[in-house]
């Protein structure tokens, strides 16, 4: 078997050095262009907005459409008279 020589010890550090420095530099990258783009609020918000719709006013639409609605943005007449009773 080979022995590895201070020369060769030496130049394995540097090219793993080298080799961990790119490996950051394109981490660094990816994470500011994810961040940029908001990559993961748009994977995350994308489903949760119809199920907000649901939650919030129980129709499978995002918080603006839904809010209309709901149940209780109908407009009811109501009456202190009563209905009429015929005998």
């Amino acid at each position: 078997m080979k022995r590895v020589t201070q020369n060769e010890r030496g130049q394995l550090t540097i090219e793993a050095i080298l080799l961990m420095s790119i490996l950051v530099s394109i981490s660094i990258y990816v994470s500011r262009y994810a961040r940029a783009e908001q990559l993961v609020a748009k994977v995350v918000e994308g489903p949760w907005l119809p199920i907000r719709g649901m939650i919030e006013n129980g129709v499978w639409e995002t918080g603006a459409k839904a809010k209309g609605h709901h149940p209780s943005m109908r407009i009811r007449h109501s009456s202190n008279q009563g209905d009429k009773v015929e005998k």
